[in-house]
């Protein structure tokens, strides 16, 4: 369903927006509930966190010790609200990576669509999933805060990053086609890293627990590796800059958010600013790799 504006004045290129009477056809801004799911999954994760810290602070035998370099002390010592951060973070990567994926799944292919269309048409799915991961990075931001381990550059940038373009894809309903990609199915590649993430943090002595943190070196590896790089830069962000480049030359971003171009180019910059991160991530993999490969460390 395309506007009656819209389909008058630029039909050449609407008439094949993705399906006919798909919503993702619609172009114009829709009204979401976005303000108010951001809020409350926000809110529901602090809240889970500072409940596992009464809970491990009740059973402090049930919460595993980290080792002494993440201690004040020489010896092992319990870290609860780091370990508390790395299983609250489970929920929102579960969440947003499996929602992500069934969403990416069900996109229109490519060839159905038009670049108008894959920056501003509308979808309520691409909506949820973004607001889920905008929420999830809030989070993570405002608990890194109080963790040393967490609280540093690298970070603390990507949150930054993250967050701004996942709001402005809300607020502005822009790159709801892209959304499912960059929002959901990149976090695959995280959800193994919480595995090493608990075995980097914490001594773990469970055989259960220890194998499943060995398979999940190569998970990690792998998934980050296709999906992070290969997909992100051969695929996705290709597309994605070609599409802003052609909404802005043809003045679509004119038409359909007067006043808001800042936003399409605060997108460009994000994207190398957060593509560049993708690289530097992928090249300590593989330096990790080649040291396997030679017999050296394997930590990731």
């Amino acid at each position: 369903v395309l506007s009656t504006r819209l389909g008058r004045t630029k039909m050449h290129r609407t008439a094949s927006v993705w399906v006919k009477d798909h919503p993702l056809g619609i172009v114009e801004r829709q009204s979401t509930p976005w303000p108010y799911l951001v809020a409350s999954f926000t809110s529901f994760l602090l809240i889970l966190d500072f409940t596992l810290q009464s809970y491990f602070a009740s059973n402090p035998s049930s919460l595993p010790l980290s080792p002494p370099e993440y201690c004040p002390t020489s010896k092992p010592c319990p870290r609860t609200p780091l370990f508390t951060f790395q299983l609250t973070c489970i929920l929102p990567i579960l969440i947003t990576s499996l929602y992500g994926l069934t969403t990416y799944l069900n996109l229109p292919t490519f060839s159905n669509t038009t670049p108008t269309a894959r920056v501003y048409g509308y979808s309520y799915q691409s909506q949820i999933l973004v607001s889920f991961n905008l929420s999830f990075q809030i989070y993570d931001f405002l608990a890194s805060l109080s963790l040393p381990e967490h609280f540093t550059l690298i970070p603390m940038i990507h949150h930054t990053l993250a967050g701004t373009v996942l709001l402005l894809c809300l607020k502005n309903q822009t790159l709801n086609y892209y959304s499912p990609f960059f929002a959901g199915v990149t976090e695959l590649s995280t959800v193994p890293l919480v595995l090493l993430d608990l075995d980097k943090f914490f001594i773990f002595t469970n055989p259960l627990m220890l194998q499943s943190i060995e398979y999940a070196k190569p998970a990690f590896a792998l998934t980050f590796l296709y999906i992070r790089v290969f997909m992100w830069f051969k695929n996705w962000t290709p597309r994605l800059v070609a599409d802003v480049m052609y909404v802005r030359n043809m003045g679509d971003q004119k038409e359909l958010r007067p006043g808001q171009d800042y936003v399409l180019w605060i997108f460009m910059f994000c994207n190398v600013g957060l593509g560049m991160m993708q690289i530097w991530w992928a090249w300590k993999i593989v330096n990790i790799i080649a040291k396997v490969a030679i017999g050296g460390n394997d930590e990731l």
